[in-house]
């Protein structure tokens, strides 16, 4: 857990409740993490993909916002998501705006 706990920004860490975690091994995918980022499941499937071995009793994945695509790979993936920002974006809504702006 203090692994874990020393990895984790320290702007997500009154989201997690870290007695959970005990001395349990986790995994953690750690992206971009500041309040306007986005994650999406290109990314979040490219993460994954890397990954060797999720044998881990914990998943846990921290981000500044996931798309739903991205949630719903990483939740499948059984991933806890944290996040500074929750709000709905698809993949085609925020490739939409960065191409527009």
């Amino acid at each position: 857990m203090q692994a874990l706990r020393g990895l984790v920004p320290k702007r997500y860490h009154s989201q997690f409740r870290w007695s959970e975690f005990g001395a349990a091994q986790s995994a953690l995918l750690l992206f971009r993490y500041d309040q306007d980022d986005v994650v999406t499941s290109s990314i979040v499937s490219r993460a994954l993909d890397s990954a060797t071995d999720l044998s881990e009793q914990f998943r846990v994945a921290v981000g500044g916002n996931f798309t739903t695509e991205a949630a719903g790979i990483l939740a499948e993936a059984g991933f806890r998501i944290y996040s500074l920002r929750d709000f709905a974006w698809t993949d085609e809504s925020y490739k939409s705006l960065t191409k527009a702006g």
